[in-house]
């Protein structure tokens, strides 16, 4: 052996001891490591690759991102929520921002309405009557037209079917001329002037007779009628409908006709009662008014006017209601006002 050789030996045996302390530093070092796990006993010992060894060395670095992820997952759903609410608010603000511009506008366009409608009123109050009615004639133009068509209807249906006045007692034919008396004849001298006449245009005694001796024989049988009979023979002189079971009196009945001629200035002075047979007022007053009638037509010439029908006399005494008692005396009339009892009312005349 050379020397060079048996120096090498030499200096490997005093390095072994230093190389066997290594050895068993890194053994230990490795053993008190996490990656070395002792076998269990009873079991067979698992061998794990490397790979999955330094997987498992590695399991705190997604738990750490999901820690740092969380917060920032929370303040982006608060933020989304915050935006959301702000959203909602901006809504309601631009609807209540709406309503009041409409509510706005609504009460500018009454104002508006308003304005001109007064403008309007003053142009026509301070206008010329010709005006004041070109102005209601333009407002009420479509009115009119309808009220003035519904006339012409009227009016033309009343010219093709006509209209049948025969009911109005006015209209009808005086008995007492029908028959040829007088109105101051007796019942005897009626009866007997009906019977020469009846034999003459009687049906059964001129079987061929003309057609205007048939319309006579009917009037005079009428006429008869109420002549006959003494309720419509007084209805008849007191210028009433004998064929209309009114409110009865024994005083004169005023027609609009007969007024101007009664109720003359230079006269005689008048007490008047306005009535309408519909009146229950005027029904229970009627007793009354018969037995001043009685009493007072030494004095005064007593009298009555239907208020519905008379409408002239209606409005010459400015009667708007009934019963009314009037005083007319030299043309000026007196409203009587209180209870109707005789008493009062013989009080008022000598008033």
């Amino acid at each position: 052996m050379s020397q060079r050789a048996w120096r090498e030996e030499e200096e490997e045996e005093e390095d072994a001891p230093l190389v066997r302390i290594l050895q068993v530093a890194v053994v230990c070092e490795w053993v008190g490591s996490e990656a070395f796990q002792p076998p269990v006993q009873g079991k067979p010992e698992k061998r794990e690759d490397k790979r999955s060894a330094e997987t498992d060395s590695q399991p705190t670095k997604p738990k750490q991102q999901q820690q740092q992820q969380q917060p920032k997952e929370k303040g982006e759903k608060e933020k989304e929520k915050q935006g959301e609410r702000e959203r909602e608010r901006e809504k309601e603000l631009h609807a209540r921002e709406l309503r009041q511009r409409r509510h706005k506008g609504e009460a500018e366009s009454q104002l508006k309405e308003k304005k001109r409608q007064e403008n309007a009123d003053k142009k026509t109050a301070g206008a010329s009557p010709s005006s004041k009615l070109v102005a209601f004639l333009t407002r009420h133009s479509r009115l009119l037209a309808v009220g003035a068509c519904v006339l012409l209807v009227v009016y033309f249906r009343i010219l093709s079917e006509g209209v049948n006045f025969a009911n109005d007692y006015r209209d009808r034919e005086d008995p007492f001329k029908t028959l040829g008396v007088s109105s101051s004849a007796s019942d005897a001298e009626i009866k007997r002037v009906y019977r020469k006449l009846s034999l003459e245009l009687h049906p059964d005694k001129n079987p061929e007779q003309s057609k205007q001796d048939a319309e006579r024989f009917q009037h005079i049988t009428h006429a008869y009628k109420i002549l006959s009979d003494p309720e419509k023979k007084r209805r008849w002189l007191n210028n009433e409908n004998p064929d209309y079971h009114g409110l009865p009196s024994d005083t004169e009945t005023l027609t609009d006709k007969t007024a101007a001629s009664l109720l003359d200035p230079s006269g005689s002075p008048w007490l008047l009662l306005a009535y309408a047979d519909w009146s229950d007022e005027c029904w229970e007053l009627a007793e009354t008014w018969e037995r001043v009638g009685r009493e007072a037509s030494a004095f005064v010439r007593v009298g009555r006017f239907n208020w519905e029908k008379e409408r002239n006399l209606a409005k010459k005494f400015s009667c708007y209601s009934v019963p009314m008692i009037y005083a007319y005396v030299k043309g000026v009339r007196s409203t009587f006002y209180g209870s109707p009892t005789p008493a009062n009312i013989s009080l008022f005349l000598t008033k």
